[in-house]
């Protein structure tokens, strides 16, 4: 019995040496996913595991059905890969994937935020203004749905690029539509007056008083200055047209905001072919003198379209617009220190100087102490 016990031991022991021999070979990752563009360096390691790292070593993989795009990346798509690794005296084969996917968007390499559109132009190339790459091709759209080219005011625009995988970036910005251009009356008794042609003033320079930019008909802005609409004034415009709906109040959402020095001269100049240039004087600024070029200013705009006139809007504008940073710039009563009619829709955004001023009761003028009226 003895010599039975001895002969089962050597069986067991020979049988568990043999299988140390034979290192186990795991396929641990059947799909390997690469983003499009990135080098491609492939390693058995990368589909395989084993204890005995020669065997790695000794293993092959067959990557011929990759193919290649004109960029030099490996294409998007699925590629089986074909490993040959041994085992004892046999080579054994694993096939695995290799995915090249897309899922970075386009990259914007030419944008703006705000894009300054005359009054009916709905034929206006917005595709100027932006631009897009991408390894593959892109395609550039933009949505104006929302923009009412008949309609003075400022309105949201959408501008998307999408790849040839259907990754996307998109973009919001503003479109501003310029004041209609008011009617040239043929003259009767006397010649109508031709707009006159853009003064550029080199030596005029922007001037601020405790802070706060200066411009009516006795401090001009240069022609030279185009800052553009204010992202902050505009965001205190918005929460300001919220407050005003929240309690009942009417009010669009779009606006007359920033002139440019030659548009504010066209529209100075179309005004005195109409009204004559004394009148005009009194409701439009020449040009470097408009607070609207100063990007700090805006009309706000009824619901049927024309300048907010309507009561109890103007009202609640003259008693809380400095709880958003706002003024009302041109009052009733002090027309001989502005230098203009009274506007209740117009507002000047002068940030946290507004509570100050408006329990003042002053002009601008008058609260900083400085020169107003006419031009001379």
């Amino acid at each position: 019995m003895k010599k039975v016990y001895c002969v089962l031991l050597l069986f067991l022991l020979v049988g568990c040496g043999s299988s140390e021999d034979t290192p186990d070979v795991t396929v641990y990752r059947k799909i390997l996913r690469i983003e499009y563009g990135e080098t491609l360096s492939l390693k058995v390691s990368d589909f395989l595991s084993c204890e005995d790292k020669d065997v790695l070593k000794q293993s092959t993989m067959d990557t011929s059905k990759i193919t290649y795009d004109e960029n030099t990346y490996p294409a998007v798509g699925l590629y089986p890969i074909v490993i040959s690794y041994p085992v004892e005296d046999s080579t054994q084969k694993a096939t695995v994937t290799l995915e090249i996917q897309d899922t970075t968007a386009p990259t914007l390499t030419k944008e703006v935020e705000v894009i300054e559109v005359a009054y009916g132009a709905s034929d206006y190339d917005f595709y100027q203004h932006f631009e897009a790459t991408d390894l593959s091709d892109v395609h550039m759209d933009i949505d104006t749905s929302k923009v009412d080219f008949a309609l003075t005011g400022t309105y949201e625009a959408y501008v998307s690029a999408t790849d040839a995988y259907q990754n996307a970036i998109h973009k919001t910005v503003s479109v501003h539509i310029g004041e209609k251009p008011q009617p040239i009356p043929q003259p009767i008794e006397q010649p109508v007056i031709q707009p006159q042609p853009v003064i550029e003033q080199t030596s005029v320079q922007p001037t601020y008083v405790q802070g706060i930019l200066v411009v009516n008909k006795k401090y001009g802005l240069p022609a030279s200055y185009a800052p553009g609409v204010n992202g902050e004034a505009v965001y205190a415009l918005q929460q300001l047209i919220a407050g005003m709906r929240a309690n009942g109040l009417q009010v669009l959402d779009s606006y007359s905001g920033y002139r440019s020095y030659s548009y504010q001269n066209q529209l100075y100049w179309n005004y005195v072919a109409s009204y004559g240039q004394a009148a005009t004087d009194t409701f439009s600024a020449r040009a470097g003198h408009s607070e609207h070029q100063s990007g700090l200013a805006f009309d706000l705009i009824s619901p049927n379209g024309q300048l907010l006139t309507s009561e109890p809007e103007a009202s609640w504008i003259a008693q809380h617009a400095h709880e958003y940073g706002f003024i009302v710039r041109y009052q009733a009563g002090k027309e001989y220190i502005t230098g203009y009619q009274a506007e209740p829709w117009h507002l000047r955004y002068v940030g946290s100087h507004a509570p100050a001023i408006y329990a003042s009761g002053l002009t601008l003028e008058e609260y900083l102490g400085i020169q107003g009226g006419g031009y001379y």
